[in-house]
Protein backbone atom coordinates (compact mmCIF):
# COMPACT_ATOMS: atom_id res chain seq x y z
CA UNK A 1 0.00 0.00 0.00
CA UNK A 2 2.71 2.62 0.86
CA UNK A 3 4.45 1.84 -1.91
CA UNK A 4 1.38 2.33 -4.24
CA UNK A 5 1.21 5.51 -2.40
CA UNK A 6 4.98 6.99 -3.30
CA UNK A 7 4.48 5.73 -6.82
CA UNK A 8 1.06 7.41 -7.30
CA UNK A 9 2.64 10.82 -5.46
CA UNK A 10 5.38 10.01 -8.15
CA UNK A 11 3.43 9.98 -10.96
CA UNK A 12 1.46 13.03 -10.81
CA UNK A 13 2.61 16.86 -10.86
CA UNK A 14 4.29 17.95 -7.32
CA UNK A 15 5.61 21.26 -6.33
CA UNK A 16 7.01 23.33 -3.07
CA UNK A 17 6.80 26.71 -2.97
CA UNK A 18 6.90 29.78 -0.56
CA UNK A 19 4.19 32.25 -0.40
CA UNK A 20 3.37 35.84 1.38
CA UNK A 21 0.77 38.62 0.98
CA UNK A 22 -1.59 40.51 2.64
CA UNK A 23 -4.42 40.34 5.03
CA UNK A 24 -7.74 42.34 5.42
CA UNK A 25 -8.91 41.36 8.78
CA UNK A 26 -11.47 41.98 11.35
CA UNK A 27 -13.92 39.73 13.90
CA UNK A 28 -17.03 38.23 13.11
CA UNK A 29 -20.32 37.50 14.81
CA UNK A 30 -21.10 39.52 17.88
CA UNK A 31 -18.11 42.03 17.37
CA UNK A 32 -18.89 45.71 17.87
CA UNK A 33 -17.23 49.02 17.16
CA UNK A 34 -14.63 47.07 15.04
CA UNK A 35 -13.27 47.66 11.80
CA UNK A 36 -10.79 45.71 9.05
CA UNK A 37 -6.95 46.16 9.63
CA UNK A 38 -4.21 45.23 7.66
CA UNK A 39 -1.46 42.70 8.15
CA UNK A 40 0.35 39.97 6.41
CA UNK A 41 0.84 36.38 5.75
CA UNK A 42 3.98 34.54 4.82
CA UNK A 43 4.69 30.77 4.37
CA UNK A 44 5.33 27.31 2.94
CA UNK A 45 2.74 25.15 0.50
CA UNK A 46 3.05 21.62 -1.49
CA UNK A 47 1.10 21.72 -4.20
CA UNK A 48 -0.17 18.25 -5.79
CA UNK A 49 -1.69 18.03 -8.99
CA UNK A 50 -3.72 14.77 -8.90
CA UNK A 51 -5.32 14.97 -12.61
CA UNK A 52 -6.00 17.89 -15.05
CA UNK A 53 -8.78 19.14 -12.36
CA UNK A 54 -7.80 18.01 -9.31
CA UNK A 55 -5.39 19.45 -6.73
CA UNK A 56 -4.17 18.93 -3.36
CA UNK A 57 -2.46 22.18 -1.57
CA UNK A 58 -1.68 21.94 2.46
CA UNK A 59 0.01 24.98 3.78
CA UNK A 60 1.60 26.63 7.00
CA UNK A 61 1.66 29.82 7.13
CA UNK A 62 2.42 32.79 9.32
CA UNK A 63 -1.07 35.08 9.73
CA UNK A 64 -1.14 38.55 11.03
CA UNK A 65 -5.06 39.08 12.05
CA UNK A 66 -7.51 40.81 14.31
CA UNK A 67 -9.34 44.14 14.16
CA UNK A 68 -8.85 47.72 15.00
CA UNK A 69 -11.08 50.01 16.84
CA UNK A 70 -13.88 51.69 14.24
CA UNK A 71 -13.45 54.88 17.11
CA UNK A 72 -10.12 55.26 17.35
CA UNK A 73 -7.33 53.59 14.60
CA UNK A 74 -5.03 53.83 17.00
CA UNK A 75 -6.56 51.01 19.40
CA UNK A 76 -5.45 47.63 17.88
CA UNK A 77 -6.34 44.07 18.30
CA UNK A 78 -3.28 42.01 16.72
CA UNK A 79 -3.77 38.18 16.51
CA UNK A 80 -0.54 36.34 15.21
CA UNK A 81 -1.43 32.34 14.09
CA UNK A 82 0.52 29.30 12.71
CA UNK A 83 -2.15 28.33 10.32
CA UNK A 84 -2.60 25.03 8.08
CA UNK A 85 -4.95 25.35 5.49
CA UNK A 86 -5.86 21.94 3.58
CA UNK A 87 -6.76 23.38 0.49
CA UNK A 88 -8.80 21.07 -2.28
CA UNK A 89 -8.05 22.72 -5.77
CA UNK A 90 -10.24 22.56 -8.68
CA UNK A 91 -8.93 23.71 -11.97
CA UNK A 92 -11.78 24.74 -14.16
CA UNK A 93 -8.57 25.76 -16.85
CA UNK A 94 -4.77 24.86 -17.23
CA UNK A 95 -4.55 27.76 -14.89
CA UNK A 96 -7.39 28.96 -13.14
CA UNK A 97 -8.39 27.06 -10.15
CA UNK A 98 -10.80 27.43 -7.36
CA UNK A 99 -9.95 25.95 -3.46
CA UNK A 100 -11.63 25.27 -0.87
CA UNK A 101 -11.03 23.35 2.59
CA UNK A 102 -10.40 23.73 6.38
CA UNK A 103 -8.03 25.48 8.26
CA UNK A 104 -6.48 24.90 11.38
CA UNK A 105 -4.77 27.92 13.29
CA UNK A 106 -2.63 27.43 16.64
CA UNK A 107 -2.28 30.71 18.05
CA UNK A 108 1.00 32.49 18.73
CA UNK A 109 0.76 35.94 20.50
CA UNK A 110 -2.18 38.09 20.52
CA UNK A 111 -1.83 41.82 21.95
CA UNK A 112 -3.98 45.09 22.25
CA UNK A 113 -1.97 47.55 20.88
CA UNK A 114 -2.38 51.60 21.47
CA UNK A 115 0.34 53.79 19.95
CA UNK A 116 3.62 52.95 22.03
CA UNK A 117 1.86 50.61 24.16
CA UNK A 118 0.73 47.08 24.25
CA UNK A 119 -1.05 44.67 26.26
CA UNK A 120 -0.81 40.86 26.47
CA UNK A 121 -4.33 39.20 25.98
CA UNK A 122 -3.15 35.87 24.74
CA UNK A 123 -4.43 34.73 28.39
CA UNK A 124 -7.81 35.74 27.18
CA UNK A 125 -7.72 33.86 23.91
CA UNK A 126 -8.62 30.40 22.79
CA UNK A 127 -5.07 29.21 21.56
CA UNK A 128 -6.98 26.77 18.75
CA UNK A 129 -9.20 28.60 15.48
CA UNK A 130 -10.83 26.63 12.94
CA UNK A 131 -12.38 27.74 9.94
CA UNK A 132 -13.07 27.36 5.89
CA UNK A 133 -11.05 29.03 3.74
CA UNK A 134 -12.17 29.39 -0.31
CA UNK A 135 -10.58 31.37 -2.81
CA UNK A 136 -9.69 31.50 -6.34
CA UNK A 137 -6.05 30.72 -8.05
CA UNK A 138 -3.85 31.89 -10.90
CA UNK A 139 -0.85 29.51 -11.86
CA UNK A 140 1.53 30.72 -14.48
CA UNK A 141 4.84 29.36 -15.22
CA UNK A 142 6.73 29.76 -11.51
CA UNK A 143 4.02 31.80 -10.04
CA UNK A 144 0.90 31.23 -7.83
CA UNK A 145 -1.88 34.59 -7.11
CA UNK A 146 -4.57 33.77 -4.82
CA UNK A 147 -7.22 35.38 -3.30
CA UNK A 148 -9.08 33.66 -0.31
CA UNK A 149 -11.29 34.29 2.36
CA UNK A 150 -11.06 32.45 5.45
CA UNK A 151 -14.21 32.24 7.40
CA UNK A 152 -13.32 31.26 11.19
CA UNK A 153 -16.40 28.89 12.79
CA UNK A 154 -14.34 29.40 16.37
CA UNK A 155 -14.42 31.68 19.38
CA UNK A 156 -11.60 33.55 19.36
CA UNK A 157 -12.15 34.60 22.57
CA UNK A 158 -12.24 32.32 25.94
CA UNK A 159 -15.67 32.73 28.60
CA UNK A 160 -17.23 35.34 26.22
CA UNK A 161 -20.39 33.55 27.50
CA UNK A 162 -23.15 33.35 24.55
CA UNK A 163 -21.03 36.11 22.29
CA UNK A 164 -18.56 34.75 19.55
CA UNK A 165 -16.35 36.74 18.28
CA UNK A 166 -15.28 34.70 14.96
CA UNK A 167 -12.02 35.68 12.95
CA UNK A 168 -12.92 36.80 9.23
CA UNK A 169 -9.77 37.19 6.70
CA UNK A 170 -9.22 38.29 3.35
CA UNK A 171 -5.64 37.37 1.78
CA UNK A 172 -4.38 38.19 -1.71
CA UNK A 173 -0.81 37.28 -1.82
CA UNK A 174 1.87 35.47 -4.51
CA UNK A 175 3.54 32.26 -4.13
CA UNK A 176 6.79 31.32 -5.64
CA UNK A 177 7.45 27.93 -6.72
CA UNK A 178 10.84 26.40 -5.40
CA UNK A 179 11.08 23.22 -7.05
CA UNK A 180 8.71 20.71 -9.43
Amino acid sequence: MIGFALVWMQANSQTIGVKAGLNVSNLGGDSEDTESRFGYHAGVFYNLKINDVLGFQPEVVYSSQGAQSEDDSDLKIVYNYVNVPLMLKYYFTENFNIQGGPQFGFLTSAKAKYEDDDADLKDFLETFDMGVGLGLGYEINKLQFVARYNYGLTNTISDSGDEKFPNRVIQVGIGYILSK
